[in-house]
């Protein structure tokens, strides 16, 4: 038998996974930031909608999470452990690397519906497995 606390554990909300980053916000950004200008380009909105077949896409009204950096210091080791995004759409634009830090950028496309079904993270972990796609950071 298992206890309540190593049940928990096991289930897929209660997983947790380490992360350590710095991290900017869109309201610490000046209006003249780079980002913002890519993340207001009407042109790129458009893509994006076209390219994932989408009736609409709109730009995120969170003031704080609509854009933001992600900074990741190797000598901290800092690093993005394993999580599911809440959002139904977003994209991901690496703009540079820490030399010899290496990393991986995984994802497993169109898992939310299956997922959400799971209540073990074993069952997520059979799931996932053969469908992550790995890209080289």
């Amino acid at each position: 038998a298992t206890s309540s606390a190593s049940a928990a554990s096991s289930t897929v909300r209660a997983q947790e996974f380490g992360s350590s980053k710095v991290l900017v916000a869109m309201d610490d950004m000046g209006e003249a930031s780079e980002l913002l200008e890519v993340y207001r380009w009407e042109a790129l909105r458009l893509f994006l909608r076209d390219v994932f077949g989408l009736p609409q896409l709109f730009r995120s009204s969170d003031p704080l999470g609509g854009a933001y950096y992600n900074i990741f210091d190797g000598a901290h080791r800092d690093t993005l452990g394993w999580h599911f995004d809440r959002s139904n759409f977003s994209m991901n634009l690496i703009l540079q690397t820490t030399p010899g830090a290496g990393g991986e950028f995984q994802y497993v496309p169109d898992s939310r519906p299956a997922i959400d079904g799971m209540s073990l993270w074993s069952e997520v972990e059979t799931h996932i497995e053969g469908k992550r796609r790995t890209r080289k950071a």
